[in-house]
């Protein structure tokens, strides 16, 4: 039998993952440098991520996940969500 989608889920607006982090940073009471710290990095590079400036990567994803215990296909996903949502907007708007 062939399920009828009645109402498609399709996004148009993804928060950088950047965004997520920061509410997570403040959930948990946890500074930019020891978040820098536990993720046995330069505090600089969450914080680029924080400012929505830089993505997260794999290897940022799995620094995040043993700092934060969320898992790094977490991160991985919010970040693909918003690269894709991303692509789709500057495609329509080109």
């Amino acid at each position: 039998m062939k399920v009828k989608e009645l109402y498609p889920y399709n996004p148009d607006y993804s928060t950088h993952p950047g965004e997520t982090l920061a509410e997570t940073m403040c959930e948990l009471e946890i500074s930019m440098s020891d978040l820098g710290f536990l993720m046995d990095c330069d505090s600089a590079v969450p914080r680029a991520i924080v400012d929505c400036k830089a993505p997260i990567t794999r290897e940022i994803a799995e620094k995040l996940e043993s700092a934060l215990n969320i898992s790094a296909d977490f991160w991985m996903a919010m970040q693909n969500n918003y690269d894709g949502i991303q692509k789709n907007y500057l495609t329509l708007t080109s």
